[in-house]
Formats: structure tokens, C-alpha cells, sequence
């Protein structure tokens, strides 16, 4: 049972308390007047009926009064049990210490246990009863392995991020040397591509020859060379389920995707007349983004 069900499993119990709770502090008084004065006028001799009218008066409420005290035990037991559920719960927060927080959720309790009125105490209680259930909670039993779980994923965030700056180090060299190599070198590179050769020689081409279209072309031959070589890299003729088989660190495969998304957005996707500058920033964030998926494809074969 999870602990959101145990604790809300407590909240018909309040109300059963709080319904029985009411009818005793709230008695049907023209049912006590009738049977009082049925049992005066039948049983009682008429000179002294109003001596024993006020006798029994007096004895309904001390039965009443009984009733009340048992009632409002009754309820203090409850509470009191319902915080010792409560003591095995504890809300799984951003912040969770090591023995948990199940004092914060008992402390909720107090108000009621102030009532006197054992009606207003369970009617309080299923208040704080519903409450608690709609939090995130674990047993406190589950916290070292909860809290060991989140070790690890921050272990793991921390891993990703270094990855991720080590590939963004690694793409900010590959863009310094990309400003040195002409299209023979970089054609040569791409020998093994050739589909991937033609696209970014053609965006060479489109930049140097220029043209009306000129930016365009060169930004999309681009975003073609990317996908191409993804696919070809990936063995997926989806680019995207590509990068999946040629990344396992999710930083890489969005540093793709953002590559990608950018050629986008600058190329035939994007509702306006890019710029030269524009194509050119394209040109050279493509060549080093494809020349990490080929590092990344020879560390494949050597490790095959």
C-alpha cells in the first residue's frame, strides 16, 4: 500500500467519528420530550410528576454527558492514532533529511486535539487527513534508498554537464581549425561520405560563386550535409533516431539537435533572406559538428 492510500484510507473512519460525534452533541430533543413525559404520564402518580419530570432530567444528562466524554475519548484516540501513521510518512520534498519529515505532519494534528467540541476536532482532522494525501509522500522506510537514488542522479547530471563542456571545448577547437582548412581539405576528409562530400562542397560553392539564392542554398546544403551523415553514421533513415545510435550522452545528442535546429532556422525554414554572414556562421558550425560524428564513428570501429 502506498502511503497517499493509507492515509486516505483514515478519512471515511473521521467522517463515521465525526457523523456519530454530531448526533451525540446533537441530540433530537423532540424525541428525549417525548419519551420523558410518556414515561411521567404513564408510570408516575400525578402529585408527584414534576419532582420526577426533573429527577429524570437530570438522568438523561448524565448519560448525555457520559456519552459526551466517551465520544470526545474516542476522538482524541483517533487523532492520536493517525499521527502515529503519520510518523512512518514523510513528504518526498526537494529537501529530504535523512530521518524525515514526519514531525512537520504530526505537528498538523495539534489544532484538533485543542477542540474540545469532538464534532469540530474530526471535521479539523479530515481537513488535515486530506491534506497530507494529496502530498508526494514515501515511507520513511524508503528514504536511504530514495536519497541514494538522487546521488545518483545528480552524480549522472554532473557527468552529462562535463561531457557537455568537454564537447563544447571540443567543437570551439574544431571551429578555430575549421578557420584554417579550405574546401580541399576538407573534401578530402569527407572522402568516406561522399553524399555528405557533395552537400558541403555545394555549400562551399554556393558561398563562393554567390548568386540570388546564394545564402540559402549554402545554409541548406548544410542542414542536407548534418542529416546525411547522421544517417549514414546512425544506420537509421530517421536522422533523429540516427543521432540515438551514434550518441549515448544526451548532451551530444542535443548539441546535434541544436545544430540542427539552427540550420533551420537560418535556412529554408526560416521565413526571411539569411545573410552572409549568416551562411557563413552555418558553414562553420556544420564542419566541426561533422567532424565530431566522424571522431565519434572511427571510436565505434575501433571498439568493435
Amino acid at each position: 500500500m502506498t502511503p497517499n492510500n493509507a492515509i486516505y484510507g483514515l478519512i471515511p473512519q473521521a467522517q463515521r467519528f465525526k457523523a456519530n460525534a454530531e448526533a451525540i452533541m446533537n441530540p433530537p430533543k423532540r424525541q428525549q420530550n417525548f419519551v420523558g413525559n410518556l414515561f411521567v404520564k404513564a408510570i408516575v402518580p400525578h402529585g408527584v410528576k414534576g419532582l420526577v419530570r426533573d429527577l429524570g432530567k437530570g438522568m438523561y444528562g448524565d448519560s448525555r454527558a457520559k456519552q459526551i466524554a466517551n465520544i470526545q475519548n474516542l476522538t482524541i484516540q483517533f487523532i492520536l492514532s493517525c499521527q502515529e501513521r503519520v510518523r512512518l510518512i514523510s513528504v518526498n520534498g526537494k529537501v529530504l533529511p535523512p530521518d524525515g519529515n514526519s514531525s512537520v505532519l504530526v505537528r498538523k494534528f495539534n489544532s484538533a486535539l485543542r477542540m474540545k467540541n469532538p464534532a469540530k476536532a474530526m471535521e479539523r482532522t479530515i481537513i488535515v487527513l486530506q491534506e497530507i494525501s494529496s502530498l508526494n509522500l514515501l515511507w520513511n522506510a524508503e528514504i536511504p534508498q530514495e536519497l541514494e537514488k538522487r546521488k545518483n542522479l545528480r552524480l549522472k547530471a554532473l557527468e552529462e554537464k562535463k561531457k557537455l563542456k568537454e564537447a563544447e571545448q571540443r567543437i570551439q577547437r574544431s571551429s578555430v581549425a575549421a578557420e584554417a582548412l579550405d574546401r580541399n581539405e576538407i573534401g578530402a576528409r569527407l572522402e568516406k561520405y561522399p553524399s555528405v562530400r557533395t552537400s558541403v562542397l555545394g555549400a562551399f560553392d554556393a558561398l563562393e560563386n554567390g548568386g540570388p539564392d546564394a545564402e540559402r542554398h549554402c545554409i541548406s546544403s548544410c542542414r542536407i550535409a548534418l542529416e546525411a551523415m547522421c544517417i549514414e553514421v546512425g544506420k537509421n533513415g530517421d536522422w533523429k533516431a540516427a543521432v540515438i545510435n551514434i550518441f549515448s550522452s544526451e548532451s551530444d545528442r542535443q548539441f546535434i539537435k541544436n545544430v540542427h535546429h539552427f540550420l533551420s532556422g537560418k535556412g529554408s525554414h526560416a521565413g526571411h533572406e539569411p545573410t552572409r554572414s549568416e551562411a557563413e556562421a552555418c558553414l562553420k558550425h556544420t564542419i566541426p559538428t561533422l567532424a565530431m560524428i566522424i571522431e565519434r564513428a572511427d571510436n565505434i570501429k575501433g571498439n568493435t
